[in-house]
C-alpha cells in the first residue's frame, strides 16, 4: 500500500465491512435451517407413543404399567377404548 495515500487518510474507508458498522442488507443474509438437537432426534419416535403420555401425565406410576394400560385398553381417547401404544397424539384423532 502507498505510504503517502496512508498519510492523506485515517483507513477508515479500508476498514468497513470489517465489523466497521457496515450492515449487510437482508437480501444478502442467507439463513440456515435450525438443526435439531441430535439427542431430540432419538427420544422423538420415544415421545410420540401413547404409553409415554400416559406416563408422563402421571396416570401410571411406571413406564412399563402405562405400556400395560395401552395394551390392554384400559386408556381411552376421545371416547374410545385405545389398544395400542402407536397411536396418534394429533389433534385431530
Amino acid at each position: 500500500m502507498d505510504h503517502t495515500y496512508l498519510a492523506k487518510t485515517d483507513g477508515s474507508d479500508e476498514a468497513a465491512g470489517r465489523g466497521a458498522g457496515k450492515d449487510v442488507s437482508p437480501r444478502e443474509k442467507v439463513r440456515k435451517p435450525q438443526r435439531t438437537p441430535y439427542m431430540n432426534m432419538v427420544y422423538a419416535p420415544t415421545e410420540r407413543r401413547l404409553d409415554t403420555a400416559v406416563f408422563r401425565a402421571l396416570f401410571a406410576s411406571s413406564a412399563r404399567q402405562a405400556r400395560q394400560f395401552c395394551v390392554h385398553g384400559w386408556v381411552k381417547v376421545n371416547g374410545k377404548k385405545v389398544y395400542s401404544i402407536m397411536w396418534p397424539r394429533c389433534g385431530r384423532c
